[in-house]
């Protein structure tokens, strides 16, 4: 970044150089672009912002901000309040805006679990090329010479056997879809790379770094801290105090306090290992209306007296008909109401790290809780991957990772989930309500979805209207 762009941004931003940085000072929708391009552009948030403010595209006069701790007055209302009177939901009106840059995959995952009130755009691998060398080493690996080099020269294998993967898939991708007319040759080369990029990532590991926008406020942040700070793994940990450092910059007072309690360390230090279902299928393991006869009139039942028109001599039968009419004026974009929340399911599955990630943007009206990440399992081989010809390669680079994970489990087990691919399955149990299935249906079961996630979207699609067909087959015709 040029004297000039550091210029620009410094009244915004602050940290110039280091990994995590607030953002304040803007119009909150100058912040939210900012956010937002990290997912198609390669530069960070300060280069992002620099661009910004040099071309004019911020048409509202930006204040700055200065940094400062709040007035001796306002502190004192706080500490009374949100700390000693246990009042938090006075610091959900301080929203902070954090960049968060070069942490690996396997952090972000764990930020993005850590509550369910953050809101994230990352980094995205379906979009663009991640550069090589570009992983994060271990915390727990900095007394080890030996397995330091033994993890590089993994990960540099896998980035590799990524290389060679895109290469494949491009060029059988360009022997199904010719050149548009008026389409350049550079132009039809990036095209084909760029939607190439989808399926190769399935070798890279979770030491990947990326990066990613989050805004949050004070009650979320501090509550998302405290599981951070008491983290198993030391880049987490890392990662909890640099996001309470410079997110104290713009709210000082209200992120006292938010060390982890000796029982959230302990609850985090003696977590079992994850035992992995091999079978790969999801199962709907819960559901409202479960063990009763007529499972969906059980549930429909808990919708009468919430705001819903049932004539009280309806029977159950044509309370299901007259539902499904409602149902059926529904639009692309209408959300069912609050009372549609009553009825929930819950889901176990196993997906790759890979459609993992893309599960997480759903987190904070999905309740997901997820095994640790594992080589255990059947890694998921994309068919283009096997149409390109490239299933051996992306095995090979798989059983190489798992080999170095079998062997760090047994001495630096910390570091052995960074060995992980995107390939791998996760382990997840899923609780979900009617009305954000609904809304997870419409959005991953369209042509644009993700392949894989897309899959998952039709499993729970299936799984569901085996027991409830009325309430969810509206989803389908509307997918």
């Amino acid at each position: 970044m040029t004297d000039a762009q550091r210029a620009l941004i410094a009244p915004f931003v602050s940290e110039m150089e280091g990994p995590v940085f607030a953002i304040a000072g803007l119009p909150e929708e100058v912040i939210a672009v900012v956010f937002a391009y990290v997912s198609r552009r390669p530069h960070g948030f300060r280069e992002n912002l620099a661009e910004l403010l040099a071309t004019g595209e911020i048409t509202q006069a930006p204040t700055g901000h200065n940094w400062l701790a709040p007035s001796a007055k306002a502190a004192a209302f706080h500490e009374r309040w949100v700390v000693g009177y246990g009042h938090s939901s006075v610091a959900e009106h301080a929203v902070v805006h954090l960049g968060v840059e070069g942490i690996s995959r396997l952090a972000s995952a764990q930020l993005e679990l850590s509550n369910p009130y953050l809101s994230f755009t990352e980094y995205s691998q379906r979009y663009q090329q991640p550069k090589a060398g570009a992983f994060a080493m271990p915390v727990e690996l900095a007394d080890h010479p030996r397995w330091k080099e033994r993890f590089s020269t993994l990960q540099n294998r896998l980035y590799q056997s990524y290389e060679a993967l895109l290469d494949k898939l491009v060029t059988a991708r360009a022997s199904q879809e010719p050149a548009k007319p008026d389409e350049r040759e550079a132009q039809y080369q990036r095209r084909l790379r760029r939607a190439s990029f989808e399926d190769a990532r399935y070798v890279l590991s979770l030491a990947v770094r990326t990066s990613l926008g989050m805004t949050t406020n004070a009650r979320a942040l501090g509550e998302a801290l405290r599981c951070l700070a008491a983290s198993p793994y030391g880049e987490v940990r890392q990662l909890a105090e640099a996001l309470r450092e410079q997110a104290s910059k713009v709210t000082p007072t209200l992120l006292r306090h938010v060390e982890p309690s000796v029982f959230e360390r302990d609850w985090y230090d003696h977590q079992p290992p994850a035992v992995f279902d091999s079978s790969g299928e999801l199962a709907l393991i819960d559901y409202t209306g479960a063990g009763s006869a007529a499972a969906e009139t059980t549930a429909v039942s808990q919708l009468i007296g919430q705001a819903l028109p049932f004539a009280a001599d309806a029977s159950p039968a044509e309370r299901l008909q007259q539902l499904e009419r409602y149902l059926q004026l529904l639009g692309p974009f209408d959300a069912l109401p609050a009372a549609f929340t009553s009825i929930r399911y819950r889901f176990r599955f196993s997906l790759s790290e890979a459609a993992f990630h893309q599960l997480l943007r759903h987190g904070r009206r999905m309740l997901l809780v997820a095994g640790a990440p594992t080589t255990a399992g059947t890694p998921v081989i994309p068919p283009a991957v096997s149409a390109a010809g490239g299933e051996q390669l992306l095995i090979d680079a798989t059983e190489a990772a798992k080999e170095l994970f079998d062997e760090l489990v047994q001495d630096v087990p910390q570091a052995a989930a960074y060995t992980v691919t995107n390939a791998h399955r996760r382990q997840v149990i899923c609780e979900i309500d009617l009305a954000e299935l609904y809304h997870f249906l419409n959005l991953r079961s369209t042509a644009e979805a993700q392949w894989e996630i897309r899959a998952l979207a039709g499993a729970m699609q299936r799984a569901v209207a085996r027991v409830h067909p009325h309430l969810i087959g509206f989803a389908v015709r509307r997918a």
